[in-house]
C-alpha cells in the first residue's frame, strides 16, 4: 500500500488490480494443474490399453485398436477445448469485461456455423456417428475409398491414416461412403502358384499337411493360425502348366507372418521331393540339314528360354499395377 501511495496509484484500484492480477494467475495454475493431471491419467489409460493390442502387420494389417483408448484421445481433445474456453471468460471477466454479451454472441455465432459451415458440421457429426457404431478405432487398419492405412489418429472432424509406405491420408468424416475394416475377426489369406501339368496333385496335399504340422510346432505361429494350412487343389489349367492354391485363416495382422514361412517351407521341402515351379518354355524347331553344332543349338534355346522369361515378367509386372 505503501507502494502504490508513493508511485501516485489510489489505493482502491491498485488493490482492485492487484486483486484482479492474484485471480488470474491463480485462474491459470489451477487450470493448468488440473489438464496436467487430467492428461497423464488420460495418457496412462491410453497406453496400457495399447501394450494389450495388436501390433502393427507390418505390409498392411493389424490386430486392431482399442475402442476404449480412441474414444479417450477424442475426450483429452474435447477437454481441452472446453477448458481453454472457461479459462478465457474467467480472465476476462477478472478483467472487468462483461462477458454477457459474449455468451449471447456466442449463440448467434453458433447459429452461422450451423448455416454457413455446413460441411464443417457434416464432418463432425458423421464422425460421431462413426464411432458410435465403432467403424473403426486407433491402430485399425482400413480402407476409406481409394486410401488404406493404419488409423494413428482422430480428431473432431477428421482421421488420419498412415500407409505402410508411409504416405500420410488425412480423411475428413464426411466423405466417407463406407469402410472396410481389416482388423476385425480374422484374415483369410490364399496363395496361389504355378507347378507343371506332370505334378502328382495328392504328392502336394501331403506336403501341405506336413507344412501345416511344422508351423503348429511353432507357439509363436500357432497362436496366430486360427485355421489349419490347407491345400485347395488345382485352381485352374493355364498356358504353362497347373494353378494350385494354399489357404489359411489368421488372426487380423497375422497372415503376413504366415506367408513368409509357408512360402519359404514351400520352397525348400519342393525342392526336396523334386517338384518345380512352372514357367513359360519354348521349343526350338531346328530344320533338317541345318549347318548347326550341338554348342550353338545349345545356346540358341538358352536364348529363346531367356527371351519367354523376360516376356513373361514383363506381362506380370504390368498385370500389378
Amino acid at each position: 500500500m505503501g507502494l502504490l501511495f508513493v508511485w501516485g496509484v489510489p489505493v482502491r484500484v491498485g488493490l482492485d488490480t492487484a486483486r484482479s492480477f492474484i485471480g488470474i494467475l491463480f485462474t491459470v495454475v489451477v487450470s493448468y494443474i488440473v489438464w496436467a493431471l487430467i492428461s497423464v491419467a488420460i495418457e496412462r489409460k491410453i497406453s496400457g490399453h495399447r501394450a494389450d493390442g495388436g501390433g502393427s502387420g507390418g505390409e498392411g494389417g493389424s490386430a486392431g485398436g482399442d475402442r476404449f483408448a480412441t474414444l479417450l484421445q477424442l475426450f483429452r481433445k474435447f477437454l481441452f477445448g472446453f477448458l481453454l474456453i472457461v479459462v478465457s471468460l474467467i480472465i476476462l471477466s477478472s478483467l472487468g469485461i462483461d462477458i454477457t454479451p459474449l455468451l449471447a454472441g456466442a449463440s448467434v455465432f453458433g447459429l452461422a456455423i450451423g448455416f454457413g459451415a455446413q460441411t464443417l458440421v457434416k464432418d463432425i457429426i458423421s464422425g460421431i456417428f462413426f464411432l458410435m457404431d465403432d467403424a473403426f478405432r486407433v491402430n485399425d487398419y482400413i480402407q476409406v475409398g481409394n486410401s488404406m492405412g493404419t488409423v494413428e489418429e482422430i480428431s473432431i472432424r477428421a482421421l488420419k491414416l498412415r500407409h505402410p509406405r508411409g504416405s500420410l491420408f488425412i480423411v475428413p468424416f464426411g466423405t466417407i461412403g463406407f469402410v472396410t475394416n481389416m482388423s476385425r475377426g480374422f484374415a483369410i489369406m490364399k496363395l496361389p502358384y504355378l507347378v507343371p501339368f506332370d505334378t502328382d496333385v495328392n504328392k502336394i496335399k501331403k506336403i501341405m499337411k506336413r507344412i501345416n504340422k511344422e508351423v503348429r510346432e511353432d507357439p509363436a505361429l500357432d497362436a496366430l493360425l486360427l485355421d489349419d494350412i490347407k491345400s485347395q487343389g488345382v485352381k485352374s489349367i493355364e498356358q504353362y502348366g497347373l494353378r494350385m492354391r494354399v489357404k489359411f485363416m489368421t488372426v487380423p495382422g497375422g497372415q503376413w507372418s504366415i506367408r513368409k514361412i509357408v512360402y519359404d517351407k514351400m520352397r525348400k521341402i519342393f525342392k526336396e521331393e523334386g517338384i518345380e515351379f512352372a514357367r513359360p518354355t519354348v521349343g526350338v524347331h531346328v530344320p533338317e540339314g541345318a549347318d548347326m553344332t550341338p554348342e550353338e543349338i545349345k545356346d540358341l534355346s538358352a536364348a529363346a528360354q531367356n527371351m519367354a522369361d523376360e516376356n513373361a515378367a514383363a506381362a506380370k509386372a504390368k498385370g500389378t499395377k
